[in-house]
């Protein structure tokens, strides 16, 4: 638990689909709780590795688009039941803080 983080965690990132909001070796704090579209989320498709991406739903609620922030990575279309949201970001830490 984190304090001022009910039901919170922290992920250290690897990777730079998030660059240049979020950088390889940066500790992101994220929370349990419903995301709303557009939030950066830590989410997994199909069981796999948690991986940051922007959420966004659509209306039909069928399918999802995952969006890096760095535009040399694709958007991801996938459809909402092979999606779980582990976390919502809250907070972002970087440099050597752990």
């Amino acid at each position: 638990r984190l304090p001022g983080y009910p039901e919170g965690y922290g992920l250290r990132v690897h990777g730079d689909s998030m660059a240049d909001e979020i950088k390889n070796g940066d500790v992101v704090l994220l929370q349990k709780r419903p995301h709303r579209s557009g939030e950066i989320c830590a989410v997994r498709i199909d069981g796999s590795e948690a991986t940051l991406k922007y959420l966004d739903t659509y209306p039909n609620h069928k399918t999802v688009r995952l969006r890096p922030h760095n535009p040399a990575y694709p958007y991801l279309e996938v459809e909402a039941e092979r999606v779980a949201v582990d976390g919502v970001f809250a907070a972002l830490l970087r440099g050597d803080v752990i």
